[in-house]
């Protein structure tokens, strides 16, 4: 699980098709996080008009939110973990958390 995809997923500034053009423009999802915080403000700003929480607000809120995951039995899945369901990797809008209590329904494991 990448502590930082679930931050990125918790921001309300960054909409799925955002994630999406970033990844595109950095080339990997690890390379969104290591954009300037200024550039992603702006970037937030001029797409949506509202400002980037700031990646250390966002990997407060991750850490919180994983704490919540292991006590309610909880596990998360962000992509490029083993267990993330390659088909949802492959589409346009991808989450990158998912929230399982228990295993993948079948329609979403790998063939």
């Amino acid at each position: 699980m990448n502590v930082h995809l679930l931050a990125l997923s918790l921001s309300t500034a960054l909409t799925p098709r955002l994630l999406r053009g970033l990844h595109e423009l950095c080339g990997s999802w690890e390379g969104i996080w290591d954009l300037d915080e200024k550039k992603l403000d702006a970037y937030c700003r001029h797409h949506r008009r509202l400002p980037f929480e700031g990646g250390d607000a966002l990997l407060r809120r991750a850490e919180a939110v994983l704490s919540d995951c292991r006590k309610g039995s909880l596990r998360v899945l962000t992509p490029g973990d083993g267990a993330y369901p390659q088909r949802l990797g492959e589409i346009y809008d991808l989450p990158l958390a998912l929230f399982l209590a228990g295993e993948l329904p079948p329609q979403l494991q790998d063939p």
